[in-house]
């Protein structure tokens, strides 16, 4: 995953944008390496994905840099900007190469001072003592962003949506009667495993090709007063 995001790097087009590499922002804290890749992998394969955490704790700061197998799957990112997840709004731009660089320097620091706290931690257990972690406060900012292209587009067969911009107080019921029009055969309404609250997308199945279009001109479409985000699925890769 290193040697990858190093060589996205090398290879930033004239304007010094990064080819299928985006910023994230805004992500919940509570979010894990796993459940970063999870959202993100609907948009298409990630390659290398590189998350940005508290140098003191080692927890997720809600920021990471992605980079897809391919840019489609960056472009369709780059469609959850401003999206609403589980509170926060999102930020997504395209990367550009001196960010990128930056980040890969200041994740070696940061790599070392978790090893050396690490160490720490190791030699006061086996001193029989513990040190309280204090966090501190951090935040990163990226800017330049350009207008979103245009999603994905449709995988044959694969008769799906992705449905961003939920608002909490939706479920299952709504999306289906939102797209009752359209042949829904499933409402995938993702939630936090841990306390069961919506996470603010989802994804739709339909019976056929032709409900799945209908479905995307809904897009914009108000429930619960947030205008909802609809474009279609990307299958995972096994």
């Amino acid at each position: 995953a290193k040697l990858a995001a190093i060589q996205a790097v090398t290879a930033a087009d004239k304007d010094g944008f990064v080819p299928r590499r985006v910023f994230v922002g805004g992500m919940p804290y509570s979010y894990s390496r796993e459940q970063v890749a999870e959202y993100w992998g609907w948009c298409g394969e990630v390659e290398a994905l590189d998350c940005m955490t508290f140098p003191d704790t080692g927890r997720f700061r809600g920021i990471a840099f992605i980079t897809f197998t391919s840019q489609q799957a960056a472009d369709s990112a780059l469609q959850h900007d401003g999206e609403q997840l589980e509170g926060h709004s999102l930020k997504v731009e395209r990367c550009k190469a001196a960010a990128a660089a930056k980040h890969m320097k200041t994740a070696a620091t940061v790599s070392g001072h978790q090893q050396r706290r690490q160490q720490q931690q190791q030699q006061q257990a086996a001193d029989g003592s513990t040190e309280q972690a204090q966090p501190t406060a951090a935040a990163a900012a990226a800017g330049g962003g350009a207008p979103a292209p245009a999603g994905p587009d449709k995988t044959a067969g694969y008769n799906v949506a992705y449905v961003g911009n939920i608002a909490f107080e939706a479920g299952p019921d709504d999306l289906q009667a939102l797209f009752a029009e359209c042949g829904v055969t499933k409402v995938r309404l993702h939630t936090d495993k841990a306390t069961g609250k919506s996470r603010g997308y989802a994804h739709v199945h339909f019976a056929d090709e032709a409900g799945l279009d209908r479905a995307l001109a809904l897009s914009g479409s108000q429930l619960h007063g947030r205008g909802i985000k609809v474009g279609y699925g990307q299958p995972k890769k096994n």
